[in-house]
């Protein structure tokens, strides 16, 4: 019995060395896919409170994409490796596409205005491009519509 061990040294080291990369890059996903699903949480619960705020002050588009964007970055400054981008457009219409009107276009009440907020997330310390690939990162997007003179109020 005694022999059968003796024949068997540096099994585990063996192991170990092929399991310990699989191990490491499981928690590795495991930890950056719950920081993302912390961060998207948090994100969902504070983007339509900021955009129903600083959308319906009455200031240009663009100075409340800005205000949007750093609001929301350091809302969510806990979070490492998170990026926030936020976009706006006039809604003119809304194609009946949607409704299954092909040709027809259904026009709102002017001054109604899109926002996009755009959270991407890229583990910090994991370069952009691997082996040639590049590394877009996880994203995740909402999106609002309302009207800057009406304030609180969803279109």
């Amino acid at each position: 019995m005694k022999a059968s061990f003796l024949n068997e040294k540096g099994q585990m080291s063996v192991e170990l060395v092929v399991c310990l990369p699989v191990i490491l890059i499981v928690a590795f996903i495991a930890i950056h896919g719950m920081i993302f699903a912390a961060a998207c949480a948090r994100f969902d619960e504070i983007t339509p409170q900021f955009v129903r705020v600083e959308a319906t002050k009455g200031l240009d588009e663009s100075v409340t994409c800005h205000v949007l964007e750093s609001g929301i970055k350091e809302a969510l400054s806990v979070y490492p490796g998170i990026s926030i981008a936020v976009t706006s457009e006039w809604i003119d219409g809304i194609t009946g596409d949607e409704f299954g009107e092909i040709d027809k276009t259904y026009f709102i009440v002017p001054h109604h205005t899109r926002y996009r907020v755009l959270l991407s997330y890229l583990p910090v310390g994991l370069p952009s491009s691997i082996f040639g690939f590049e590394i877009t990162g996880i994203i995740h997007q909402q999106s609002f519509a309302v009207d800057s003179y009406k304030p609180g109020i969803w279109m």
